[in-house]
């Protein structure tokens, strides 16, 4: 789908089979906003979703999306495995030692590794000190009966643990199911957004705008339909994904823990405001930061991310980045192909295009990398670049299907019949300013135009991302 002007469709008329209002094109969804978004490439996270039509309404339970009320969506994850657990406080020396952990996470006669590879067996029940603050013993593991150092760098504060396995005696009394204790719930609710404005007669008379919609017939013909959109629609609806679109990458829940919205407009309504995409990974995801750009660096990002994922290959990702990180990635990419081949070859790598022996085409769009298997898709988003014009900044995220629950790593929800309604509001000279003997809504020499719709987007599993930012020292 594309827009395009009269002008085209006077040229192609032979073609157009139908002149259907906007309005018609919208009584399709909810599964034609995936083809109206994709007019708009820029809208990443529309595109991601709604485009690739993983969008579900809170119509009935689906498989593990539960809609546990008109606003809300809970869904759980099995982070089995992927799970690091920070410590916070640091390890106490001899043969039995302690150490403060922030969660009762590991059980007696269980083992977990630090970041160097040792690792040490749980010897009691661990002891709660405080919110975010268990205490364990613990006891190296190993042939040698080393005892624990009190200044081991990686056994102090800050630093991170990892479950490996667990081991009893012969007259065992009992065992741990870890999946019961690396299983939790998330919750993301929905938003209602709006758009609106206001057109007098005059105006309404001004350029109109189609929609051009192509479907493949038998025998390969394209046959295609027009929707007329006039500017003020294309406006309106323009600023309603562009409101859309900042909320589903920056938005932040105005609920608390209980479920409850803490924001009324002075009629005492609620006003619901859900969780973006940033939001939701950044209180679980790796955070990474460069101030100098390398594919070490690239492949770094790309294998903490498989890391987290289910299989070790054949995963992709979607990079979001903004304008600055873009370009670097491109001259980065751009740089490493030059050189392929070695350079003693005068960069043999570096292709380009000869057209008919007159003009010659350098260079190329670098829009994915894959490193061991797995494939990351650079998508640029202008909304990123509007919030850090100077910085390099991006986030990373599963797009794949998960075999388990068959869903995709990042979906819409919508309420069933509300993903977006339209409206107008008709005064004399109707909506195009032009017509006669019209029943009227309203005097005014003018109309209106109204769009109206709910959404939430849900990382399924927040664990699985990154946020980069580029630093400056």
């Amino acid at each position: 789908m594309r827009i395009v002007d009269r002008r085209f469709i006077d040229k192609n008329i032979h073609s157009t089979r139908t002149r259907q209002h906007f309005g018609t094109l919208l009584g399709e969804k909810p599964h034609i906003m995936g083809q109206v978004v994709r007019m708009y490439p820029r809208l990443t996270i529309s595109n991601l979703t709604e485009g690739l039509r993983n969008v579900y309404t809170n119509k009935k339970q689906q498989g593990g999306f539960t809609p546990i009320n008109s606003h809300a969506i809970q869904w759980t994850i099995d982070v089995n495995y992927i799970k690091k657990i920070r410590i916070t406080e640091a390890a106490t020396a001899g043969i039995v030692g302690t150490v403060g952990l922030e969660e009762k996470y590991y059980n007696k006669n269980e083992t977990f590794a630090t970041d160097d590879g040792k690792q040490y067996i749980v010897v009691a029940p661990p002891v709660f000190k405080g919110p975010k603050n268990w205490t364990y013993k613990i006891q190296r593991v190993g042939n040698s009966g080393a005892a624990i150092q009190a200044n081991d760098a990686f056994l102090a504060l800050g630093k991170n643990t990892r479950f490996r396995s667990n081991y009893h005696p012969e007259l065992s009394v009992r065992g741990y199911v870890k999946y019961q204790f690396n299983t939790e719930t998330h919750r993301n609710f929905m938003s209602k957004h709006r758009s609106s404005d206001v057109q007098s007669a005059e105006y309404a008379a001004a350029q109109e705008f189609y929609i051009e919609r192509g479907t493949k017939k038998r025998g390969g013909k394209t046959e295609y339909e027009y929707y007329r959109l006039q500017k003020l629609e294309k406006d309106v609806l323009e600023s309603y994904l562009w409101a859309r679109e900042n909320h589903l990458l920056w938005g932040e829940s105005n609920y608390d823990a209980n479920g409850k919205c803490t924001m009324q407009d002075e009629k005492g309504q609620d006003i619901p405001i859900g969780d973006g995409v940033i939001k939701q990974i950044e209180r679980y995801c790796e955070k990474f930061s460069y101030s100098v750009l390398s594919t070490r660096w690239l492949e770094d990002v790309m294998a903490a991310m498989r890391e987290k994922s289910p299989n070790s290959i054949g995963n992709t990702y979607a990079f979001v980045v903004n304008e600055r990180l873009y370009d670097q990635l491109g001259r980065l990419l751009r740089d490493d192909l030059r050189f392929i081949g070695g350079e003693a070859k005068g960069g043999e790598g570096h292709y380009f295009t000869n057209k008919d022996g007159k003009r010659i085409k350098v260079g190329g769009h670098y829009d994915s990398y894959t490193f061991q298997g797995n494939t990351v898709i650079f998508m640029v988003d202008k909304i990123l670049s509007d919030e850090y014009p100077f910085s390099g900044y991006g986030f990373c995220i599963n797009i794949g299907v998960d075999q388990t629950t068959s869903a995709s790593g990042i979906s819409m929800f919508t309420m069933e019949g509300r993903e977006m309604l339209s409206g107008k509001l008709r005064g004399m000279g109707g909506f195009t300013g032009k017509e006669s003997n019209v029943d009227l809504a309203t005097s005014v020499d003018g109309s209106e135009y109204h769009l109206l719709g709910y959404s939430a987007v849900v990382v399924f599993n927040p664990y699985n991302a990154a946020i980069v930012r580029e630093s400056f020292v």
